[in-house]
């Protein structure tokens, strides 16, 4: 029996291998290569997905956003991919990156207005990184995006980029108004600093009564009753005399003021097209909303917005 034991003992591990069947033989490889085997099964999918994102990957010509525009099938691949057939571009290579479902609104009583900051802060962020090239939106998106200033000045862009894409679309021009708070604060900062001025004229003025009013105290006193009454009355008419024509340039000059600050703190200017009366583009969900299209003002990307306005106007 001992012979028996000692020669178990003595199997090699090729031996005892050969001995096992295949569940003991898993069980075994498991118990001592468990954590060897979890990293490389790590490591094989990191790499498979790297390799999987290279191959597959696309390059975005462009970047679009669609604003309170119902992001349906047929519209989704007009943006996109039938923008990719027109310009003869390879759709496994690249693609026209498409924000669907953006919602704007200045309601804070909207059921959905946590949705509306969410895209605030997604449009604050991709143009940021110049990710936004064109938006397509509805009148309550297209203010705005205009009073915040992400849109360009289209006459200006395409009379220099394309004159008769320009003339084309002329009628169809639409007209908002950015808000330039950088004006509006300078504005408020000149203010401060008039007030401060002005604060200190009346500190000055209080300072030099002060110090003559023992003087003028004296003087009173020596005067003679009889003609005090004569000093006071032309003084007092004097001021009464005075006082309008001295107020009123200064009230006309704060006026004129404050209207230069308010016309200095707002421009009007083309940005957007009108796409439904331009050529009766219309999402079949939502047949009562006019769509808008504007173009981001720091698009790097140029020279394929123009091919793709070519494409969603003239072309299609």
């Amino acid at each position: 029996m001992a012979e028996e034991h000692r020669s178990l003992e003595s199997y090699t591990e090729k031996e005892k291998w050969a001995s096992m069947s295949w569940p003991q033989r898993i069980h075994y490889i498991w118990d001592y290569y468990k954590i060897p085997i979890l990293i490389a099964c790590l490591v094989l999918y990191v790499g498979g997905y790297f390799v999987y994102r290279q191959v597959t990957r696309k390059e975005p010509v462009l970047y679009a956003a669609l604003a309170n525009v119902p992001g349906e099938e047929p519209l989704t691949y007009l943006l996109t991919d039938g923008f990719l057939d027109y310009a003869n571009v390879n759709p496994s290579k690249n693609e026209v990156m498409l924000y669907a479902n953006w919602y704007i609104t200045d309601d804070s009583t909207d059921p959905n207005y946590q949705l509306a900051y969410a895209t605030t802060v997604q449009t604050m962020a991709t143009t940021q990184e110049k990710m936004l090239d064109v938006i397509l939106m509805d009148q309550t998106a297209f203010d705005h995006f205009a009073e915040n200033g992400f849109l360009c000045d289209l006459e200006e862009l395409l009379t220099r980029e394309d004159p008769q894409l320009y003339a084309s679309v002329k009628p169809y021009l639409t007209e908002n108004t950015v808000n330039l708070r950088e004006e509006t604060s300078g504005t408020g900062e000149a203010d401060t600093a008039s007030g401060d001025t002005a604060s200190s004229e009346n500190v000055s003025d209080e300072t030099a009564s002060d110090s003559t009013s023992p003087n003028k105290a004296a003087s009173d006193e020596t005067a003679s009753d009889d003609t005090a009454p004569n000093k006071a009355a032309p003084d007092e008419t004097a001021s009464y005399d005075t006082a309008p024509n001295e107020a009123a340039p200064n009230e006309a000059a704060s006026s004129e003021t404050a209207s230069a600050s308010a016309a200095s703190a707002s421009e009007t200017y083309p940005m957007a097209i009108d796409l439904t009366a331009c050529t009766g583009f219309q999402p079949a969900s939502a047949p009562d909303i006019t769509v808008y299209l504007g173009i981001v003002s720091n698009t790097p990307r140029t020279e394929i917005v123009m091919d793709y306005l070519r494409y969603l106007i003239t072309e299609r």
